[in-house]
């Protein structure tokens, strides 16, 4: 009985899905973000309808429509890579210039 136990926890950990993914990093490219949600997908570990929370963190630029503008490109990247839905993006924090957050489904 315990090595089938064992066995149903293994399968029921292998079918496990993330049903929320959030990401903070830093990266030096804020488009790899997105790869890493799309990776993640492609993977086959997000659940279907996972919300994500990707945090754009623009490494270039000064004025905020750079940064506005740089984070829509990864928006628009994201939408025509794939299905995606009540995609939005925020910026949540006034004094973090350089930052956006991109939420959806």
């Amino acid at each position: 009985i315990f090595q089938g136990q064992k066995q149903q926890q293994e399968e029921q950990q292998k079918a496990a899905k993330i049903n929320v993914f959030v990401s903070d990093m830093c990266l030096h490219d804020m488009s790899s973000q997105v790869e890493f949600l799309l990776m993640a997908r492609d993977c086959g570990i997000l659940a279907p309808n996972t919300l994500f929370v990707l945090t754009l963190k623009c490494t270039t630029g000064y004025s905020q429509q750079s940064f506005d503008d740089q984070a829509q490109k990864v928006l628009d990247r994201l939408r025509s890579s794939s299905a995606t839905r009540g995609t939005v993006l925020y910026h949540l924090f006034s004094n973090r210039q350089g930052e956006r957050t991109l939420m959806g489904y």
